[in-house]
């Protein structure tokens, strides 16, 4: 089914959604999707080895490797960005941490219904951690000479 169809415009209108498509040709959204399913295939032959039929039952491990991992562009892991909050590993299911333990869901709704209204200030963020990692990839490998004499 292609997400273009009458029937998900019509969900789409239904639920007060705005679908927004990405032409196929625009290389930069290509390169961003070849750039996760490249992270997420090696995850799965990691995972997998020798036994190439049972992806199936490796994948959610793999997905939830990948969107809890931080990422160097904007310092924050793919779960974080969306919702706002640090993932609950699932140790902490087992073993409470504090965080688990003192987790009041009266609270939690305000602090996230706060945190919606200071999105718009944070999102400056990720950019300038993008262009510093990238500033910093350039210089790697590069010896740099002193330009004074300690003490001078």
């Amino acid at each position: 089914m292609q997400f273009d169809c009458a029937k998900v415009i019509n969900f789409c209108d239904e639920v007060g959604a705005i679908a927004r498509f990405t032409s196929v040709a625009y290389p930069q959204a290509n390169g961003q999707a070849e750039a996760a399913n490249k992270s997420i295939l090696h995850g799965l032959h990691t995972r997998l080895g020798e036994a190439k039929g049972k992806w199936a039952e490796e994948l959610h491990t793999v997905l939830w490797a990948h969107r809890t991992t931080f990422k160097a562009a904007t310092g924050e892991t793919p779960f974080a960005l969306t919702y706002c909050s640090d993932a609950v590993i699932p140790i902490e299911t087992v073993i409470p941490t504090y965080r688990i333990t003192m987790f009041n869901e009266e609270d939690n709704n305000e602090a996230r219904l706060t945190d919606l209204e200071l999105t718009t200030q944070s999102t400056t963020t990720p950019k300038w951690s993008h262009t510093t990692s990238k500033s910093e990839t350039k210089c790697c490998g590069v010896t740099f000479a002193p330009t004074r004499n300690m003490g001078s």
